[in-house]
């Protein structure tokens, strides 16, 4: 088990808290790089660039002992919304996509302070959050979902990677 420093814990639970200042694409900036599992059974890779407009794009890749490993595409941009977290999962060869075709997973933005961004899901993932953090050269995940109506929280650190 990591221990989590007292600081990013605190900075997660100000965000449940609902402590936070008004934020913008630009704020989010801090998430840009590429980023590598840093241990465990599973491997990952998350990279996310600042495109046109400051809309964050973001690709990824999960391999898990015993679950099929998958490919995730994702942005966060602007929108009636808000600001929205819009993602899409695949499988390894892009054959098959998890989600409807017109229909990605959608997550708006709740709150954000310093490098840390909390999203709350809508429709089919009303109850689930993901949240962002950013410690030292690490970025952390910490997806709240809801599978056969149970609670799973899904916990990665990742290390910046060569970008």
């Amino acid at each position: 088990m990591r221990i989590i420093p007292i600081l990013v814990l605190a900075a997660i639970l100000g965000l449940y808290a609902g402590e936070t200042a008004a934020c913008g694409l630009s704020d989010l900036a801090w998430m840009a790089g590429s980023w590598r599992d840093s241990g465990g059974a599973s491997s990952s890779e998350e990279r996310w660039i600042v495109g046109p407009d400051g809309i964050l794009i973001g690709s990824s890749w999960v391999m898990s002992p015993g679950k099929p490993p998958f490919i995730e595409a994702m942005t966060i941009s602007s929108d009636e919304n808000g600001i929205s977290l819009r993602l899409r999962h695949f499988s390894r060869n892009l054959t098959h996509a998890m989600e409807e075709r017109d229909a990605p997973m959608l997550f708006i933005l709740k709150s954000c302070a310093d490098e840390s961004v909390l999203f709350d899901g809508t429709g089919p993932q009303a109850r689930e959050h993901i949240t962002y953090h950013r410690f030292q050269s690490n970025l952390e995940f910490i997806g709240d979902f809801v599978h056969d109506d149970k609670p799973v929280t899904v916990r990665i650190i990742l290390q910046r990677a060569g970008d």
